[in-house]
């Protein structure tokens, strides 16, 4: 490719200049293009004579900054069908490889447009240097009576662009380019001259009937093949049995109402047998703008089958409508004018009404999720996955994942500054065509061929997790995480979205994923009662953090021993008091049995301290003894002790602090 700047293009108009030409052609004498059959000139140009022109080529299909284009406008009286279209050019350097033509209703490329996929018929003129050439259309374009046209013609070189549209007359002396800027920045320009070119309403080249029928089990059609331009042509269609014949229709308009239907070979037609009957409507035309603040479209709704439906478009104010697309495609519908398209029901349409800035170009940003997983190239260019185009352009992405990938969907959108809105499937193709309307994101979603589920713990050794592995794409995988001791299951989070609060799952697996079942530590209840209830009581428990340290102390009542404790009827050892970490929920069970006779009456002793205190103490199993105290130790003196009562270790000890002269101390059982 030849090195220069990466254009940038910025529309500034001005007015009338002339293009500065970079070669000069010897003149030499032109006359009107000679037709094969006696096909009507519906426009024409004629070149003006000599080998001068205007540079309307571009360095291979990825262009250069030498690159220059031009376009002129037309006009037709009445409504017709364009089949050709043929124009006169020169160059000095190397044949074109292809010639793109495009049709647009406003100044500027775009609109409807071909490729003509070769050398376009390239005929030497007998003037050095110059040479006719002829496109017939793959299917009729409707031109309106009165509507202006722009039509535009372009080589493709793989060399020096050098190869100009000839100079004309019959015009308005006046055409468009789009020429570099001083600044390396594209621009339009209006400069004088015409440009060379005729239209006809029939093809010199053999041409292609292809035959159609809608629905396709409505009947058979014959007659379609390869004819000699203005050659006779007669297609029937019968229809199956419990249907009817409607009509023959091009591009979704009605051609004939006769299932004998004979015409001319004038140029490559598409027609479509049309049948009502079973499963014939109605049907639903769907018609919606793109975007919908840039315009609106009504007419749609449900029709029957054969109705001719009319759409009405209309452009927000500054705007314009620039094309009409179906499944990615470009499409045409006949004009029946002042903004109305028309489309007969023989089957469910989604058609787009698609708006835009035409003079000013949109920047389309191409997307790889997730990173390093494919690759995207807009219009085989490789290594371009993003640029810069004028409304109304289709472009196409491709697709094409790494090595262990699949290519799964594009998504459109990118939320807030989107016309789009929120990302959102547009195709399941890893080719994707895109009108261009306004800029935005395309983004191509790949997916592992086996991808990994990868599982973890939080926090660390509180629980155990089960599922992890590679598998093959679209694998139901069930996952289970189970807590330790002490631990309670909380949620299965991907990053930090909780994604399950359920601790099994199962799921389609089709992207590398990552997992933490997340577990939390719970309080525990101890508990622990007396069996028999009368055989004693218990110290300790409760509800505690998980972990703590418990202490149990079982205290037979009189009469009574200590046997075992218990958990869950099990038993669980003899230590009294007990000691252990509380990792989980635990009821433990004291167990008492009956003390053998005769059974000893508490000891009750008494010790006075260096500070006159007295220390009383007597067995804790002693259960139902009170401490009662008496002054004088009559009989009816006897009152329960006011002093607090404290177990300490496996005793019950009162202390008096203060005895003012004599104090008499027993134990007594109620």
């Amino acid at each position: 490719m030849i090195p220069a700047p990466a254009p940038k293009v910025f529309p500034i108009f001005e007015d009338r200049v002339m293009i500065v030409m970079k070669k000069l052609f010897l003149v030499a004498l032109f006359s009107l293009l000679l037709l094969k059959i006696e096909a009507a000139v519906i426009y024409s140009q004629p070149a003006s004579g000599g080998s001068t022109g205007y540079l309307s080529a571009r360095f291979g299909v990825g262009g250069s900054a030498y690159d220059e284009y031009v376009w002129d406008s037309f006009t037709v009286p009445t409504n017709t069908t364009l089949r050709e279209i043929q124009w006169r050019g020169t160059r000095s350097g190397v044949a074109p490889a292809d010639f793109q033509i495009s049709i647009n209703t406003i100044a500027i490329p775009g609109g409807t447009g071909w490729s003509t996929g070769g050398i376009a018929n390239e005929t030497p003129t007998g003037t050095p240097g110059v040479y006719d050439y002829r496109f017939t259309l793959p299917v009729g374009f409707l031109l309106t009576g009165g509507q202006t046209y722009w039509l535009q013609v372009f080589a493709t070189q793989n060399g020096m662009p050098d190869w100009r549209l000839s100079g004309a007359v019959g015009g308005n002396n006046s055409h468009y380019a789009q020429v570099p800027a001083i600044t390396g920045d594209y621009r339009f320009i209006v400069t004088g001259g015409d440009v060379a070119f005729t239209l006809l309403n029939a093809a010199t080249v053999p041409v292609t009937i292809t035959l159609n029928r809608s629905p396709a089990a409505g009947g058979t059609v014959t007659g379609g093949g390869t004819f000699s331009p203005g050659d006779s042509v007669s297609v029937t269609a019968a229809p199956a049995s419990g249907r009817t014949f409607l009509n023959w229709t091009e591009a979704g308009l009605v051609v004939s109402a006769s299932s004998n239907f004979t015409f001319a070979a004038d140029g490559n037609k598409t027609l479509t047998a049309n049948f009502s009957g079973p499963n014939t409507g109605p049907y639903v035309i769907n018609a919606v703008p793109n975007p919908g603040v840039y315009g609106t479209v009504g007419g749609a709704g449900t029709f029957n089958a054969g109705e001719v439906v009319d759409l009405d478009v209309t452009a927000a104010d500054g705007l314009s409508f620039v094309g009409w697309t179906e499944n990615e495609e470009l499409v045409t519908l006949p004009i029946a004018g002042g903004g109305i398209f028309q489309v007969t029901a023989s089957s469910d349409r989604n058609l787009i009404a698609n708006f835009a800035y035409p003079a000013y170009t949109s920047f389309i940003n191409g997307v790889v999720s997730p990173t390093s997983t494919g690759t995207i190239v807009i219009s085989n260019t490789a290594g371009l996955s993003g640029g810069s185009y004028y409304g109304g352009t289709l472009i196409t992405l491709t697709a094409t994942p790494y090595p262990g990938y699949h290519f799964v969907n594009w998504k459109q959108g990118l939320g807030l500054g989107d016309l789009s809105g929120a990302p959102h499937i547009v195709s399941t193709n890893p080719v994707l065509k895109h009108m261009v309307c306004y800029g935005t994101s395309l983004t191509a979603n790949f997916q592992p061929d086996y991808p990994v589920l990868t599982l973890g713990v939080a926090p660390a050794a509180s629980g155990t997790v089960n599922g992890a592995g590679t598998y093959a794409n679209g694998s139901t995988v069930s996952i289970n995480a189970t807590p330790s001791v002490g631990y309670a299951f909380a949620s299965w989070k991907s990053g930090t979205t909780v994604v399950s609060t359920s601790p099994s799952e199962t799921f389609t697996l089709t992207n590398h994923t990552t997992l933490t079942a997340n577990f939390v530590a719970k309080n525990n209840t101890i508990t622990a009662t007396a069996a028999p209830v009368a055989g004693g009581s218990i110290t300790g428990g409760g509800v505690v953090g998980n972990g703590a340290t418990i202490t149990l102390t079982a205290i037979p009542a009189w009469g009574y021993a200590f046997n075992n404790w218990t958990l869950g009827g099990t038993p669980a050892g003899t230590n009294n008091p007990v000691t252990f970490d509380a990792f989980g929920d635990y009821a433990f069970v004291a167990n008492f049995t009956v003390a053998p006779s005769p059974v000893s009456p508490p000891r009750l002793e008494m010790l006075l301290t260096d500070t006159n205190a007295v220390i009383i103490t007597w067995p804790a199993d002693a259960v139902g003894f009170v401490l009662q105290e008496n002054p004088d130790f009559t009989t009816t003196n006897w009152s329960d002790a006011s002093t607090t009562v404290s177990l300490i270790g496996t005793n019950n000890q009162a202390v008096i602090t203060s005895v003012n002269g004599s104090e008499f101390f027993r134990l007594i059982k109620p």
